[in-house]
C-alpha cells in the first residue's frame, strides 16, 4: 500500500473566516514533513483537514486514491492521527484504549485476536508503557497520557501518521524516545506529517519543513532553507540566533544584554 500523500487546493472556512487558504503539497512515501508556524497559522487546521476532522474543500489522496472516496474503515487503515487534545472517555484502561487502534483490522464487533494483543504489547514496550497497561488513562500524568495517545495511533499500523505536537508534555527522555521511534518508522517506509513548536527538533528529524503563516504556505524546504533568521523574524516576530552545525540547525532566542 503506497503511503504518499497528495494535498490539492485544500481550504478550510468557518463562517466567513478562512482558517486555511487553498493549500497544495505532496509528501513522498517514507518522508517526514514537519509543519511549523506561529500560533494561529493553520497548522492544526491543516492536519485536521487532511484526516477529515475539519470540513474542507479540495482533495486529499493517499497513494493516489482520494480519501473522500474511502469508507471510514479503509481511511483508518491508511491514516492514523494523534490530535493535540483527544477526548478519552473516563474509565478506559491503557491496554483497552491502545487496543482501539486495532479496530480497523478486525471484523465489526469482533473481539481482539492474539495477533492484536501481540502487536499492542510491542507498541507498549516501544513507548515504555508496559507497567501502565492496567492503569486508567485518566489517572496518568500529561506525559504518560500523551504516550498512550501516540500508542493508540501506532497500533493502527497505518502507512501514514499525522501527529499534532506529538512531544507535548513529554520529558526530555521520553521526547527523544518518541522522536527516535517515529524516525525508525519513517526509515521503514511510514510517511509522517507532524506539527511541532520546537523548531530545532523539527529541523533535526524532518526531511522537509513547511512554514505556515496566516493560513498559507510562507516557506518550504530543508531546515537550513526555512529556519532562517529572516523568516523567523518576519513570520514569528522573533529575535533569534540561528546556528548551523554539521547540518543541525539550532534556533535560540537572542539574549539581550542586562542593564
Amino acid at each position: 500500500m503506497s503511503s504518499s500523500v497528495q494535498v490539492r487546493d485544500l481550504s478550510v472556512k468557518v463562517g466567513k473566516t478562512t482558517l486555511l487558504q487553498p493549500t497544495s503539497l505532496t509528501v513522498g512515501a517514507g518522508e517526514w514533513l514537519s509543519i511549523i508556524g506561529p500560533n494561529g497559522a493553520g497548522k492544526s487546521t491543516l492536519l485536521r483537514a487532511i484526516v477529515g476532522a475539519a470540513k474542507s474543500t479540495g482533495d486529499i489522496a493517499i497513494g493516489g486514491k482520494s480519501l473522500r472516496e474511502m469508507k471510514g474503515t479503509e481511511r483508518a487503515r491508511r491514516v492514523a492521527w494523534v490530535p493535540q487534545n483527544p477526548i478519552i472517555p473516563s474509565g478506559f484502561l491503557v491496554i483497552d484504549y491502545v487496543l482501539l487502534g486495532r479496530t480497523p483490522h478486525r471484523p465489526l464487533l469482533a473481539a481482539e485476536r492474539p495477533e492484536d494483543l501481540a502487536f499492542v504489547h510491542q507498541v507498549l514496550v516501544e513507548l515504555d508503557l508496559v507497567e501502565l497497561a492496567e492503569r486508567h488513562v485518566d489517572s496518568l500524568s500529561g506525559g504518560e497520557r500523551q504516550r498512550v495517545i501516540i500508542a493508540r495511533a501506532l497500533a493502527q499500523d497505518a502507512p501514514v501518521l499525522l501527529l499534532d505536537e506529538p512531544t507535548t508534555a513529554l520529558d526530555l527522555g521520553h521526547q527523544q524516545e518518541v522522536l527516535m521511534l517515529l524516525d525508525r518508522l519513517r526509515r521503514q517506509g511510514r510517511t509522517i506529517v507532524s506539527t511541532m513548536h520546537d523548531l530545532t527538533l523539527a529541523g533535526q528529524y524532518a526531511d522537509r519543513l513547511v512554514m505556515l503563516a496566516e493560513g498559507e504556505i510562507a516557506a518550504t524546504g530543508t531546515a537550513t532553507e526555512v529556519l532562517t533568521e529572516a523568516n523567523l523574524s518576519m513570520y514569528y516576530n522573533a529575535d533569534v540566533n540561528v546556528t548551523v552545525c554539521d547540518d543541525l540547525v539550532l534556533v535560540a532566542p537572542r539574549l539581550r544584554p542586562r542593564h
